[in-house]
């Protein structure tokens, strides 16, 4: 498994030095975000509708936060990073080319089961019981998701016999993939993750004091070519128009929302 996270980083590596220009060929704008694998489904409808009104293009990047923010300490050419966590953004936030982290949403993490387990559960202490064989959540150490789960088992005093079972994902979408296949029995993910996944179910009975908040912040970072285009791009995410979809797909976006338009 390492090594295919090894391959999978290398992979990212050689895209972004593909995606590493920020004039398109007809003289437009072009933008590249880095984003939390767990805004696959939400971020392009709002991207889109920006593409479309400013008449730029936008590249998205997703990934485990703590990956991707090693890329960009590596200097990856990224114009806006959206993390799910702040954990992953001592590094950035020390720096003065970037700009503060602003929250614009919360998530939280829910128990969920493979499709046709037909198993209810009632505490999160049930994933050490036989019935569960495979434990799925992200890793730890590459994406907020995992950190946030391990806190929960941890919690719940049931991190160290579960390991037996635990498989680990690179971000919190590879987990997804593995409890959709069946590989697994259960998964610790993102409530938004299941949002329209009918297939697989899900019990919300992970109590939010058992890890830390999971929120998203924007970051603009500064040595961005297309700044102004950028800072437009962060305001609209900001806004109401782009708040009522991400809440549509599962996050909550009450508390930190400028409600900018």
């Amino acid at each position: 498994m390492q090594l295919n996270l090894a391959l999978l980083t290398l992979s990212s590596l050689f895209m972004l030095i593909s995606l590493n220009c920020n004039v398109q060929d007809d003289g437009s704008e072009k933008l590249l975000i880095f984003a939390a694998a767990s805004l696959a489904d939400a971020l392009p409808e709002a991207i889109e509708i920006f593409e479309k009104r400013e008449d730029v293009s936008i590249d998205i990047s997703y990934g485990g936060s703590h990956t991707l923010a090693r890329q960009i300490e590596a200097g990856a050419p990224v114009d806006l990073f959206i993390s799910a966590g702040e954990v992953s953004l001592q590094k950035l936030t020390e720096d003065s080319d970037y700009y503060k982290g602003t929250p614009i949403f919360s998530n939280r993490l829910v128990l969920a089961t493979r499709p046709g387990m037909d198993k209810e559960f009632t505490s999160i202490t049930q994933l050490k019981e036989s019935w569960v064989s495979r434990l799925a959540i992200a890793d730890p150490a590459l994406a907020p998701a995992g950190k946030y789960a391990k806190e929960a088992l941890e919690d719940a005093s049931i991190w160290e016999s579960v390991q037996p079972k635990l498989i680990v994902g690179g971000d919190v979408r590879s987990v997804i993939v593995y409890l959709e296949s069946g590989n697994v029995d259960a998964a610790l993910v993102y409530g938004s993750d299941i949002k329209f996944r009918t297939k697989i179910e899900s019990f919300d009975i992970i109590s939010k004091s058992a890890y830390g908040p999971v929120v998203y912040p924007v970051f603009l970072l500064g040595n961005s070519k297309e700044g102004s285009v950028a800072s437009s791009l962060l305001k609209f995410l900001q806004g109401k128009e782009s708040m009522e979809i991400f809440r549509a797909h599962g996050f909550n976006p009450d508390v930190y929302s400028n409600k900018m338009n």
